[in-house]
C-alpha cells in the first residue's frame, strides 16, 4: 500500500474507534451522572414547572417543591433496569428514596444524551 492510502485508512480507523468510545455508556452511568446534575438544576432553580411536569404524582411534586434551593442529591444508584429508551435509578435527597426515570437518546457522533422524565418520592412504612 502506498504510505497516503495507508495514512486514510488510519485516520478512518481512529475516527471510528472516537466514534465508538463516546457512544459507549456501561451500565448507564452517564445517566446517573445526568439525573445528578439536573435534579440539582431544577431544585436549586426551584422550577416548579419542571417539578410538576417529572413528578409522578402529587406527593413527589409536593416534596420536592418544598425542598430548598440549597438541597442536593445525596446518592444515585447505578441504572437499576429499564428499555432501550427508558433507564431506571434511584436517588436519595434529604433522606427520601427517589424512583427516577430517565430517557436517553441516542445521539451517533457524541453520545448519549439523559432526560429526567418522571421521579416518584417512595413513601417510608
Amino acid at each position: 500500500m502506498k504510505k497516503k492510502t495507508k495514512l486514510i485508512l488510519g485516520i478512518f480507523i481512529i475516527i471510528l474507534i472516537t466514534i465508538f468510545c463516546l457512544n459507549i455508556d456501561v451500565l448507564g452511568y452517564r445517566g446517573s451522572i445526568a439525573l445528578e446534575s439536573q435534579l440539582n438544576e431544577i431544585i436549586s432553580q426551584k422550577d416548579i414547572n419542571k417539578m410538576k411536569e417529572i413528578s409522578k404524582d402529587n406527593y413527589s411534586f409536593s416534596f420536592l417543591s418544598g425542598l430548598p434551593k440549597e438541597e442536593k442529591v445525596d446518592s444515585t444508584s447505578d441504572m437499576q433496569g429499564g428499555t432501550d429508551e427508558l433507564y431506571f435509578y434511584m436517588a436519595t435527597v434529604n433522606g427520601h428514596d427517589l424512583e427516577v426515570t430517565m430517557k436517553r437518546k441516542t445521539r451517533v457522533l457524541i453520545g448519549p444524551k439523559y432526560e429526567i422524565e418522571k421521579v416518584q418520592v417512595l413513601q417510608n412504612k
